[in-house]
């Protein structure tokens, strides 16, 4: 019996040394991937590409990034459209082929990131999505603040700042505008969105993560599939529909349409008619409303009011 319990122990200790050893195994083969910048988007090639192109009479810019980091900013009195940019990949021969285009075609100025190929038919192709995680541009793009932007993101995130009218379409990532003139369009499939400060009207498609929108002289339309949203100091009405997240709203000149599945609503400050739509759930908390307030009767969660200059219909 002694014997047949040491052979056991003896047989346990040696499969928990093979187990160990692939682990360490394991781990050293991670650190190589590591090294090689296949993973976790490490980039031990990289290289500066900058382009400019003159303005002329162009109408707008057409800014077209793939993955990475995008920052455009307006400049009074540019004539150019400048980019500077900032190449990476995982082999010399990928980095190799990553360049920037800049150029003028009929009214638009077009910007975006190219791959050379083998032959000439395929030197101004976008990123084969093969190389997803592999090869990045990250750019900078300086523009005249009165000149239009059309924007296309792939992933990463995108800054604009004191640029003219916008219309973004992104993937994924972060967005944030600062000192816009003209209306701001945003179409963006997950991460946050921040505005502020534009002169126009914003209108903001969002599938999940938070918005944030603030300091809009004209209207404000929001979209959103799952966070949360607040919005504060629009001069026109405000319309939200939103599938769950909380929403706190203050500082409105004018009234607020708000369409909710299912999140608390906090409403402070409004000038004009506040109505809540829908067959919801979530706490609501309204005051100093310069109008009416409307709330649905099926309604589940507590509603508080006070302040409401207009008539009140709650449940």
């Amino acid at each position: 019996m002694i014997h047949a319990a040491q052979m056991d122990s003896a047989s346990r200790a040696t499969a928990a040394a093979r187990v160990a050893l692939r682990v360490a195994a394991a781990v050293i083969a991670s650190i190589g991937c590591l090294a090689s910048g296949v993973v976790l988007g490490a980039c031990p090639f990289e290289a500066e590409r900058i382009a400019t192109v003159a303005v002329g009479d162009a109408k707008h810019a057409k800014i077209s990034a793939g993955s990475g980091q995008l920052e455009v900013r307006g400049r009074d009195g540019l004539t150019e459209v400048r980019v500077q940019g900032r190449a990476c990949a995982e082999v010399q021969g990928r980095l190799d082929r990553i360049q920037v285009l800049a150029e003028r075609r009929g009214n638009e100025i077009l910007i975006k990131s190219i791959w050379k190929g083998n032959s000439p038919a395929s030197e101004q192709s976008p990123f084969p999505r093969s190389w997803a995680n592999r090869a990045l541009v990250d750019l900078t793009v300086d523009v005249p603040k009165s000149l239009a932007l059309r924007i296309s993101d792939g992933a990463g995130s995108a800054e604009f700042q004191g640029v003219g009218p916008l219309q973004i379409s992104d993937g994924s990532g972060d967005i944030k505008i600062e000192d816009a003139s003209g209306d701001a369009r945003i179409s963006d499939g997950s991460g946050s969105v921040t505005v502020r400060g534009v002169r126009g009207n914003v209108v903001v498609r969002d599938g999940s993560g938070h918005v944030s929108v603030s300091d809009v002289t004209g209207g404000v339309e929001i979209k959103d599939g799952s966070g949360d949203i607040s919005v504060a100091g629009v001069s026109q009405d405000v319309r939200v529909s939103d599938g769950s997240g909380a929403i706190d709203i203050e500082s409105l000149d004018a009234g607020i349409s708000i369409s909710d599945a299912s999140g608390d609503i906090t409403i402070r400050g409004v000038g004009g008619d506040v109505e809540i739509q829908g067959d919801s759930s979530g706490n609501i908390s309204v005051s100093d409303v310069g109008g009416n307030l409307t709330v649905p009767r099926k309604r589940k969660g507590d509603v508080q009011h006070s302040g409401v200059a207009g008539s009140v219909s709650v449940p």
